[in-house]
């Protein structure tokens, strides 16, 4: 089962119904914190309690009197197989005639085998709940299938003794109530699983034969003690534990004296044989119950689920968030609504569809991203190199040069007030830029075409990039032709900053085996001076430059500087490497020397603060 499409309706922070459409595999909502992400999933379980919408729209005076039914429409979808086994599981249902009335006497049993015939069945319900009550289904659209015209007749089923298959009882007269839809939705109701941020629970249970998870997992060591009976299946199980939480070699469930069952967690190695070193689930770590229950859903239903999570990474490790989104991904028949603001999750999840929940006061809005949208995006963004999870999320974006001016210009503006909200992002594979064949321009059109007309990206605060070799009137020229959304570094690249001997001799003499003897301040400083004025290191036409004039800093070629003085100092046993060696340096000049960065820092505030002023 899944569900295709949701509206909610005066429910918590939702006033006005936008549907929702969903697909098969992994669909993300996404938003900032408090703007409805949670709310939206408990009314995705079918089990949500009704809150009516208050704010000024639905009560404009303390003593008004609001709406108090929260509501909702959901169309729900499931496999000829799936229906047949809910129908067998119902007692006495009913299915309508196909014409009102028949015009000639119609097989009983034809209209129902039509229906379960059916590779899929679409039933539209809705949902209403009083203030204070649980939400109950209700026939908004008749027949709820859709597949006959509305109709008072019905044939009367009901199914074998055996389950093998149904009897025709008769046929009646009735309302539209007696619509089996309603049947079949709470059958499926039980098929929704949702898992929030809360600590789960779960350590024990009393002991039974159930082996279905109950919607709120309150009966997991029940169903992981009947799948301990199935040895392979339960090993396979552990191994998935075991995947995100290397620290867990196996959980098992034991019988208590109360007739109660309780889990173990295993955090030493199984060959010890040490089950008093064992823990309860009870006291081990955060998000481990809803791994459990979570893992044992996906791994063992016999029909595909429908899986509700919310916020995975607020009770896992990033890495183990990530590590459960791929293994869940090894089971592509459940449907997964993840309701997350993590890059993370973003990233690894590489969803069938995004919905964007935002805050418009005095309520939360849905905002879809459809299909080829989305395709968009992305073949726009590998363009660049980047991913969605770099964007989405943020207020605005500011694209760097690559990765190393990406996590440095981070490092240096990461305490000022200016940067709140921005994504720094790198252009990590720039085609043309690679050759500084017309790069800028190039990239500069990829965003363009990327955010032309599209809300769900955040604006640009612009772009920033190596000077290089550029003279001044090519650089005058594409910042005009960018409407100056493209700005150069005052130096010839970042690494021109990163030339302080103190810095240098600090980082070379923490890496491991890099000289036989330690370097000296003195040494570095006598090797840029009696080197890093050559022209190898200079653009052509320009002739030797001494280290003492302000303009050595600005047009040396750092990056091949650096690249040489780590070979010669190390014996060639080291390489400079931009991005790690990079960030260490910004890292010591940070602490120890940042005034050796404040034009760069000042560069940077300039570009933001701009920015905050045109908005």
């Amino acid at each position: 089962m899944r569900i295709c499409s949701f509206q909610i309706q005066n429910y918590k922070s939702f006033l006005k119904p936008r549907e929702l459409t969903l697909q098969e595999g992994f669909n993300l909502i996404v938003g900032q914190n408090n703007v409805g992400k949670t709310a939206l999933l408990e009314a995705l379980s079918l089990r949500f309690t009704g809150k009516p919408h208050r704010s000024e729209l639905t009560a404009p005076s303390q003593n008004s009197a609001i709406n108090p039914f929260s509501s909702a429409l959901v169309k729900l979808a499931l496999s000829g197989e799936e229906l047949r086994e809910i129908l067998l599981q119902c007692g006495d249902f009913n299915v309508p005639h196909q014409a009102d009335p028949p015009a000639v006497p119609q097989d009983p049993y034809g209209a129902l085998n039509a229906i379960l015939a059916r590779d899929e069945t679409h039933f539209t319900l809705g949902l209403n709940a009083p203030n204070s009550s649980i939400s109950e289904f209700a026939v908004e659209n008749y027949p709820t299938h859709g597949l006959y015209p509305a109709t008072n007749d019905f044939h009367i089923f009901r199914s074998l003794p055996d389950k093998s298959g149904f009897s025709h009882a008769g046929s009646q007269q009735t309302g539209r109530q007696a619509d089996f839809g309603v049947l079949v939705a709470q059958a499926l109701r039980n098929r929704i699983y949702r898992f929030d941020a809360q600590r789960v629970g779960l350590g024990s249970c009393g002991f039974g034969n159930n082996s279905v998870l109950h919607p709120t997992a309150s009966n997991l060591p029940e169903v992981l003690n009947i799948l301990q009976n199935n040895a392979l299946l339960f090993q396979d199980f552990n191994e998935l534990v075991h995947r995100i939480f290397p620290s867990i070699f196996r959980v098992s469930v034991r019988p208590l004296v109360n007739s109660a069952l309780e889990i173990l967690v295993w955090t030493d190695a199984p060959q010890s044989r040490r089950d008093d070193l064992a823990i309860q689930l009870s006291e081990s770590g955060t998000g481990v119950g809803q791994v459990l229950a979570l893992l044992y859903v996906a791994l063992t239903s016999k029909y595909s689920q429908t899986i509700l999570i919310d916020e995975p990474s607020s009770f896992l490790h990033p890495a183990a968030a990530r590590k459960l989104i791929e293994i869940l991904k090894e089971f592509p028949q459940h449907q997964y609504i993840i309701a997350t603001h993590s890059s993370e999750i973003l990233r690894a999840a590489n969803p069938t569809t995004l919905t964007l929940i935002r805050w418009q006061r005095p309520q939360s809005i849905i905002e879809l991203v459809d299909a080829e949208k989305l395709i968009g995006i992305r073949k726009c963004l590998v363009e660049v190199g980047a991913k969605p999870s770099d964007v989405f999320g943020a207020d605005r974006i500011l694209w760097v040069e690559g990765d190393t001016e990406e996590e440095c210009f981070a490092l240096l503006l990461s305490s000022h007030r200016t940067a709140i909200g921005t994504n720094i992002v790198g252009v990590k594979h720039t085609g043309d830029f690679a050759s500084k064949r017309v790069p800028v321009r190039t990239i500069v059109g990829i965003y363009e075409k990327l955010s032309k007309g599209n809300a769900h990206l955040p604006p640009a605060v612009g772009f920033i990039f190596d000077r290089e070799s550029r003279s001044e009137a090519p650089i005058k020229e594409i910042e005009t032709q960018s409407r100056n959304s493209v700005r150069f570094l005052p130096r010839r690249m970042y690494e021109n900053y990163l030339l302080v001997p103190t810095a240098l001799t600090t980082l070379m003499n923490s890496l491991h085996d890099f000289s036989q003897t330690p370097i000296t301040v003195e040494q570095v400083n006598a090797w840029l001076t009696s080197k890093g004025g050559s022209g190898k290191y200079l653009s052509a036409p320009q002739q030797k430059i001494a280290l003492t004039d302000p303009e050595w800093l600005r047009t040396v070629d750092g990056a091949k500087l650096l690249l040489d003085l780590f070979q010669e100092f190390s014996g060639t046993r080291h390489t400079y490497n931009k991005t790690d060696h990079s960030v260490q340096l910004t890292e010591w000049l940070l602490k120890n020397d940042p005034g050796a960065l404040q034009e760069l820092k000042r560069f940077l505030v300039e570009i933001l603060s701009k920015e905050d002023v045109a908005t």
